[in-house]
């Protein structure tokens, strides 16, 4: 502490008088600085010089007047430029300058007259300096005020008890800084005030406070017993604020922020008694010409006025107690960003009655005119409103909130009521409705939106009706509570674009309930979702007609979202459709029904849901499609077991059936009673694991069907079986389309069918495909029981057939085995009254799809005594399968390695005829094997076998007691080399000297015919030399009894270089041709026999043509003996017209004389013919006019010899094949023979 000077001047020689004079107290500058260490004080030190503290002096009872034993008189005191510094722990500074004191003051024994003066004045300048400083600092921030003080106290005492206090104060260039530089308005405020102690009184004449330059507020009243109670009555006169200045005070905080206007209060009467009472009278507060706008958020108001009245506000102990006013806010315009209102006007009304506001109201109104700026729409214009009404019971918390209105334009309406009771605790309650037009509503969509969502033709109302019942816990949480929600959609169409729905007069109903204890959680008991329609066209394909769909979900349980428990849910889900239509693929449905029940327990701790069950059915009454398809009523009922949301354990179980299914085509329709399927199948459907347990389908009293297996991995691996246990022929014939059945009118089969299918492996590749690696095993099984067949229109029955067989692949290995017996078979027309009882049983192996081996194949016809096998391989059958080869002739022969053995062999009775018209009897067998040796030959060799064999057809032909054999050895060569390096075996038959040898031939007489007969003609004791062997058909020689005479000679096809060429030689004697036209000689004189001999040349390879020429036929004819008959008759057929006159002259000199031999040939197409004839005068021989090279083609005779060449024609090719020694492909002429 320190002071520059101190003045002291006093008169003591008035203390003999009773008084004490100063004349003059002056400190001038004095400074003190206070610092705090650590809680210690830097003046404690000099306090503790002075010993214990002295005991305070006892209070006298008595008047609290001074009592002074003379009287003082100061005449000045003063304290100038007082400087003050608190320092503490450096961390909080204060500092004042220029405080001043000026004083005077007089006092006796009861009384006291005082007058001062604390004046504060900064340092001058052109500016005052800041003479007030504070500073404090922590941690994290510091603050700091500077400011220029001024001002000036004057205290004025008369007495002890009263004192007047006036004076002014003002704060100027303020600086406040907390981490950035805050608002610091200029201060002021002046008072007057009187305080008196006796009664403890305070009288407020005036007391204003301002800041900045147009903020000022005014106050005046009276407290009373301020030091107990505190008893007041207060008036704020007037108050000013400048809200454009006070926001300025922000700076950049509130940049972007600007505003201006006016808020005025004005007499607003405050008494009471502090804490007990609080009252508040009168009075009114306006704002006037308020305006704001906010640069970043694109705000604005304009044009804003707020007038409210104060009527009454009354509060006891803190409680309210009464409280009453009115207030109205207009604004002009204003908004926010795209949305802008206008004409805004909002009222409120609070008042109470009674002493605790148990009857209290407040009314709120508020409406205005609203535009939404978008860049589509433009601009959407629409008014609003709001009405409320409230009251209740404020100490008791009992509100009843007896209206909520809101309304927008003509599109939304909604309006509201609640009720509160003991503030929560005993009930809350509150219901809402709300109304909205669509069709309005819609405006307020962009088009875009519309246009995409496809709510362009949006239309109806929708209704909502909210419920809430609920109440409180003492600490004023929620302790219960339950909601209940309708919403309700009438008449409404919309249609949407992607995806395309279309949907007419749309009506909704749903109901959510709700219900929660915060302690223990939220139930849904039972929601409930219904819409109705009466079209519905979706992703313009799909059209349903009067729809209806209803849904509920409810749980029986609370639930928490913070347990881990679990809350078992429920649905029931049911839909109808009058019609159900489908334009691709074209389908309608009619009278569909879905009704389903789904139950699970979810998990929503672990995001699971387990024990879900779904159970339904699905039925319609009539189904058409594809102007092919229909049924009648259809049932499916379905189950679904799925134990979590893994799906790795799941059930599904489906029951179907139909009613009168039937497919109808062009000319095709399959009708059937009923068809049933029952499903039952276990899955994983993550690993992609079905077991199917059962799969049946039946139609009664047709067929039935089961299968079962598994597949994992989505059929990467499967194991399926199946079995058809009965099949009915009869029933399935009857619903087979008329397609079908009409090319077989009347017929009737019977018996039953069953069939088994299994298959089990990976599934095949493309690549297992198109290499023949399948890596699958299948097994199929038929088996036909008992069954029949009858067809009247062909006069065919069977009767007892029976079938047992199966095909198998493994390894890929393909067997198929089976055996086939049919009791009787009737064939009327064929068989007459006989009938065939045949057999057939087979085995085939196909070994790694290149082997193929006939293990067995045998036919046999019992009663015909007919029996048939064969036997043998196939192999090089790969490359064809797998498409490396085109399955061609030339390929087949390159690529193939063949071996097959054949039998086949007949032992008939005579007893009945084996067809219709055809008897036979005796035995007949046939052997032969075929080989192929791919690109290298084609071999083929066997026999034909004849005991006592005999056959007849009908009643005029016949063939008789056929004895031996025929040989038969053929080879092709698929290569020329091949060929010419074998030569052509030696044949000494051909030679000219067989018959020394043919005792020794193999072949003599090797085939025997007792007789041949047709009608009237018959040849007999027929006996050949006859085989086929190295590309040669040769009888070397034959002889049999025909037309009363003989014929005998021989007949070889051989192949030369010029292609193959049949000779035929024969020798005849004794033919009578009176036998071929059925007449009999007259006393047997020879003239229609006749005796010669035969050669005959057929040039097979000559001529690319199919048809066979006259030029490829060379033949000699010499008649040794000839009756006159013949020979005219030869002549006859030569020139039936007889235009050539040396047949007409030979002709006429037959009736002198006979023929006596005769000569004809034929070469290159031209006919030679010589006759020489005996004279029956002079008995000499004399040759009659001959023929040389006539064309054969100039006969009128010629067009019936072509006419018969030309069905021979299939006869040149047989003999070319038969004479060939081998065969090439050629990719112009195809097969060419070498």
């Amino acid at each position: 502490m320190s002071v520059r000077s101190l003045v002291l001047d006093y008169d003591l020689a008035q203390l003999f008088k009773g008084q004490l004079t100063v004349n003059k107290i002056v400190v001038d500058q004095p400074s003190a600085a206070l610092v705090s260490t650590q809680g210690v004080w830097n003046f404690q030190p000099i306090l503790s010089k002075e010993g214990k503290p002295r005991e305070p002096p006892q209070k006298k009872e008595g008047p609290s007047a001074l009592a002074l034993p003379f009287q003082v008189d100061l005449k000045q005191f003063a304290v100038n430029d007082v400087k003050l510094e608190v320092r503490i722990d450096d961390q909080t500074l204060a500092r004042l300058e220029g405080l001043n004191v000026q004083a005077q003051a007089q006092a006796m024994a009861e009384d006291l007259n005082l007058s001062a003066t604390v004046a504060l004045a900064p340092a001058g300048g052109p500016e005052p300096q800041h003479n007030l400083t504070f500073f404090s600092r922590s941690r994290d921030k510091s603050l700091e005020v500077r400011t220029a003080l001024t001002g000036e106290i004057k205290i004025a005492a008369r007495n002890l008890n009263q004192v007047d206090v006036t004076g002014r104060l003002q704060a100027v260039q303020n600086k406040i800084f907390m981490g950035r530089d805050l608002p610091s308005p200029d201060l002021g405020g002046e008072w007057d005030l009187s305080l008196s102690l006796k009664p403890e009184q305070v009288k407020i004449r005036r007391f204003l406070l301002s800041a900045g330059k147009n903020n000022q507020a005014e106050i005046s009243g009276e407290v009373r017993n301020y030091t107990a109670r505190p008893d007041f009555n207060v008036t704020l006169r007037n108050a000013n604020f400048d809200l454009g200045e006070i926001l300025g005070w922000g700076g950049k905080a509130v940049a972007p922020l600007k505003a201006r206007g006016t808020l005025r209060a004005a007499d607003i009467n405050v008494t009471g008694q502090v804490p007990q009472a609080i009252e508040a009278r009168g009075g009114s507060v306006v704002l006037e010409d308020f305006s704001a706008s906010h640069s970043r958020l694109k705000a604005y108001v304009e044009g804003a006025r707020l007038s409210a009245e104060l009527q009454e506000a009354k509060l006891e102990n803190s409680v309210p107690r009464s409280l009453a006013f009115k207030a109205k806010l207009n604004a002009d315009k204003g908004g926010a960003g795209n949305l802008a209102f206008s004409r805004l006007d909002q009222t409120l009304e609070v008042s109470s009655e009674g002493s605790s506001l148990e009857a209290a109201r407040a009314t709120l109104a508020a409406s205005a005119d609203l535009e939404f700026r978008h860049p589509k729409l433009g601009k959407v214009q629409t008014d609003f409103r709001l009405e409320g009404a409230v009251e209740g019971n404020l100490p008791a918390g009992d509100l009843n909130v007896a209206k909520l209105d809101l309304g927008a334009g003509a599109f939304l309406k909604s309006s509201g009521h609640g009720k509160v009771g003991e503030f929560g605790k005993k009930e809350v309650l509150f219901d809402q409705t709300l109304d909205l037009d669509l069709a309005h509503f819609k405006k307020f969509l962009p088009p875009d939106i519309l246009k995409k969502s496809g709510l362009v033709q949006l239309a109806g109302t929708m209704k909502a009706d909210v419920h809430f019942q609920g109440n409180l816990d003492k600490n004023m949480q929620p302790q219960k509570g339950a909601v209940k929600a309708n919403l309700a959609l009438a008449g409404v169409d919309l249609q949407t674009g992607d995806p395309a729905v279309n949907v007419k007069n749309l009506s909704a109903q749903a109901v959510l309930p709700l219900e929660f204890v915060p302690s223990k959680g939220i139930k849904a008991q039972a929601m409930d979702i219904g819409l109705r329609f009466q079209k519905l066209e979706a992703l313009k394909n799909w059209e349903l007609a009067s729809g209806e769909v209803k849904a509920r979900v409810s749980t029986d349980k609370l639930y928490s979202p913070r347990s881990s428990g679990i809350l078992p849910v429920t649905q029931r889900l049911s839909f109808k459709a009058d019609a159900v239509a489908s334009r691709d693929p074209e389908l309608k449905i009619s009278g569909v029904k879905l009704e389903s029940d789904l139950r699970t327990d979810l998990y929503p701790a672990q995001g699971d849901a387990r024990n879900t069950t779904l159970t339904g059915e699905l039925s319609f009454n009539k189904l058409e499609g594809l102007q092919k398809l229909k049924t009648g009523k259809s049932r499916t009922q379905f189950t679904v077991d799925v134990h979590d949301r893994s799906l790795t354990r799941t059930r599904a179980a489906v029951k179907t059936s139909v009613q009168t299914p039937s497919l109808k085509g062009k000319k095709t329709s399959l009708n059937l009673g009923e068809m049933k399927f029952d499903g039952i199948a276990r899955m994983d459907l993550k690993a992609g694991n079905v077991d199917i347990d059962l799969a049946r389908l039946e139609v009664p009293s047709l067929i039935a069907l089961d299968a079962k297996g598994l597949a994992q991995k989505w059929g990467e691996t499967f194991a399926l079986e199946s079995q058809m246990s009965q099949l009915h022929l009869d029933a399935l014939w009857k619903t087979l389309p008329e397609s079908v059945t009409a090319a077989f009118k009347g017929l009737q089969i019977g018996g039953t069918a069953s069939m088994s299918l299994s298959a089990r492996g990976n599934k095949p590749t493309e690549a297992d495909f198109k290499n023949l690696n399948v890596p699958l095993e299948v097994r199929g099984d038929l088996t036909l029981n008992h069954a029949s067949l009858q067809l009247p229109a062909k006069q065919l029955k069977a009767e007892d057939i029976n079938y047992t067989g199966g095909i198998g692949l493994k390894d890929n290995n393909l067997k198929a085995s089976g055996k086939l017996s049919l009791g009787k078979v009737f064939k009327k027309d064929l068989l007459g009254d006989s009938w065939l009882e045949p057999e057939f049983a087979y085995s085939y192996d196909l070994t790694g799809w290149n082997k193929l081996t006939v293990e067995k194949h045998q036919v046999a016809i019992k009663n015909l005594g007919a029996a048939h096998s064969l036997s043998g391989r196939v192999e090089g059958l790969k490359a064809f399968l797998a498409n490396k080869a085109p399955l061609t002739p030339e390929e087949i022969c390159k690529r193939l390695d063949v071996a097959l053995a054949a039998a086949a062999s007949f032992k008939m009775p005579r007893t009945k005829p084996a067809f219709r018209d055809i008897r036979a009897d005796g035995e007949v067998s046939m052997r032969a094997e075929a080989r192929l040796a791919g690109g290298r030959e084609i071999a083929l060799q066997g026999e034909a076998a004849f005991n006592h064999f005999s056959a007849s057809a009908g009643p005029s032909l016949k063939a008789t007691d056929i004895d031996g054999k025929f040989l038969f050895d053929k080879k092709f060569f698929l290569d020329r080399k091949l060929a010419g390096r074998i030569p052509e075996p030696f044949a000494v038959s051909e030679k000219g000297f067989f018959n020394q040898l043919r005792d020794f031939s193999r072949y003599k007489n090797i085939l025997r015919v007792g007789a041949l007969e047709s009608g009237p003609y018959k040849a007999s004791d027929m006996g050949m030399d006859l085989f086929y062997k190295g590309n040669r058909l040769a009888a070397e020689k034959f002889v049999f009894n025909v037309l009363k005479g003989s014929v005998g000679g021989r007949f070889f096809l051989t192949q030369t270089p010029q292609g193959p060429v049949l000779n035929f030689s024969a020798e005849f004697a004794g033919l009578d041709l009176n036998e071929l036209a059925g007449a009999a000689a007259e006393g047997g004189n020879g003239k229609s026999q006749i005796d010669g001999n035969l050669q005959l040349e057929f040039k097979a390879g000559v001529g690319e043509d199919e048809k066979i020429s006259i030029d490829q036929i060379a033949a000699k004819i010499a008649v040794t003996r000839i009756g006159e008959e013949v020979a005219d008759r030869i002549l006859m057929f030569l020139d039936p017209a007889e235009s050539n006159p040396a047949i007409v002259e030979t002709r006429a000199r037959l009736k002198l004389a006979s023929p006596h031999r005769i000569r004809i040939a034929l070469e290159n197409g031209n006919l030679s013919e010589e006759i020489w004839l005996k004279s029956d005068l002079l008995g000499g021989i004399v040759k009659a006019p001959e023929l040389k090279r006539v064309p054969v083609s100039s006969l009128k005779q010629y067009q019936g010899i072509s006419e018969q060449l030309r069905k021979l024609g299939g006869l040149k090719d047989l003999l070319r094949y038969l004479a060939a020694r081998g065969f090439e492909f050629d990719k112009e002429k195809g097969i060419v023979l070498f």
